[in-house]
């Protein structure tokens, strides 16, 4: 028993694929959040992951690089969405997103758009 278990464990750990996304905040005033970001990441052949929270505090001018390993391969990354975790507006100046299993990295500027759970400071998608 004590061998199957090592040996699923095993080909789990082989199977785990890193991903990695990359936040670098606004310096503009109340730029940062303590209210976390939530990501899901898609892949070109529509498969998706969900990331889950990020991270709980994205400091005015700072750069979050997280790196998380998964049991889903998405091969090629197509999209990454992001939503706020509180109505503590964040303003994004770029994000990008990589795996060990993609032959693509998505990315993208902030867009001058802040993203927040209050739809007065936010904008709908």
């Amino acid at each position: 028993m004590k061998f199957l278990v090592l040996t699923v464990a095993l080909i789990a750990a082989a199977q785990a694929v890193s991903y990695s996304v990359d936040i670098k905040i606004n310096n503009q005033d109340y730029s940062g959040t303590g209210g976390g970001l939530y990501a899901t990441l898609i892949g070109r052949n529509g498969a998706q992951l969900a990331l889950g929270i990020l991270a709980t505090a994205f400091p005015k001018s700072s750069t979050v690089t997280i790196n998380r390993d998964y049991g889903v391969d998405l091969g090629d990354l197509a999209c990454l969405v992001l939503s706020a975790g509180s109505a503590d507006a964040v303003l994004l100046d770029s994000v990008s997103v990589s795996s060990d299993g993609s032959a693509t990295t998505v990315s993208g500027d902030g867009g001058g758009i802040w993203i927040s759970t209050d739809t007065s400071e936010g904008v709908l998608a």
